[in-house]
């Protein structure tokens, strides 16, 4: 599931790890026959997972700009990669293509028709 991820982002192989771990976290959230019908989350968890906030990886989001010293003129979303889900909030996992970083933010707007152009360099500096 990890390649199909990487290979529909059009994201650099480099971005690996990211896609494992949603890949991951989309799995344990299926059901299986193994588990009766069930899926491993409903088993540790002792309820029923959502998926209301499941997203699709490599897609194009603005996260809400809090740089303290922002003007009434600048931006109010900057423009970041999604790449997972945060196992220890409810946030998301998204690229800094200017900053080379990932981070964890909950201030994520989706906008499903914006997809990302599969050109490294607006990903990784050269």
């Amino acid at each position: 599931m990890a390649r199909c991820l990487l290979t529909q982002s059009k994201l650099p192989i480099s971005f690996w790890a990211e896609a494992v771990n949603t890949a991951n976290y989309i799995r344990n959230r299926c059901i299986t026959k193994a588990l009766k019908g069930k899926t491993p989350f409903e088993l540790w968890h002792k309820k029923r997972p959502s998926v209301k906030h499941m997203r699709i990886f490599g897609e194009v989001t603005h996260v809400l700009n809090k740089a303290p010293n922002k003007g009434k003129l600048d931006p109010q979303g900057i423009r970041y990669i999604f790449l997972g889900y945060d196992e220890s909030s409810k946030g998301y996992r998204v690229w800094i293509p200017n900053k080379q970083k990932a981070i964890v933010s909950r201030d994520v707007k989706f906008f499903n028709t914006i997809k990302i152009d599969g050109q490294p360099t607006i990903l990784m500096k050269n």
